[in-house]
């Protein structure tokens, strides 16, 4: 199941983070993505965001819908457990959630730089890749 619509018009930002995924201190850089989970016939979606110093969850939200809420959702609450210091890093796929305007406006409220993978690429979120393998049912 596909969740990222890369079909749009929003303006996508440079892929800062480059696969750099080893960070030297907390709150650096963040990875987030959507995976979807089948629960009760129907589909959620989780959106997680991890620290790519210790590799933990830091925010997160499930839905029934794909949409930008989830997201903003998933990331307030992250900043409001960890308050990084300006410039965090936030790198995700180019889907919709993360380059539509109320979320990038998100980011800039809290003085963060915006970072997305390249069309096609899913060496570019590895850590998030990493990450769906430990909730992958049997």
């Amino acid at each position: 199941m596909a969740t990222t619509d890369s079909k749009r018009n929003e303006p996508i930002a440079p892929n800062v983070l480059d696969r750099n995924f080893t960070q030297s201190s907390p709150n650096r850089a963040w990875v987030s993505d959507i995976t979807y989970l089948p629960v009760n016939g129907k589909w959620l979606y989780l959106v997680v965001f991890i620290d790519l110093f210790s590799r933990k969850v830091v925010g997160w939200d499930l839905s029934s819908s794909l949409k930008a809420e989830s997201t903003i959702k998933a990331f307030e609450q992250a900043v409001c457990q960890r308050k990084p210091q300006r410039e965090l890093i936030v790198h995700s796929d180019r889907g919709i959630q993360y380059a539509c305007k109320d979320f990038r406006e998100c980011l800039s409220k809290h003085a963060c730089i915006q970072s997305i993978s390249r069309k096609g690429d899913c060496w570019d979120n590895a850590v998030f890749r990493q990450f769906e393998k430990t909730i992958d049912s049997p």
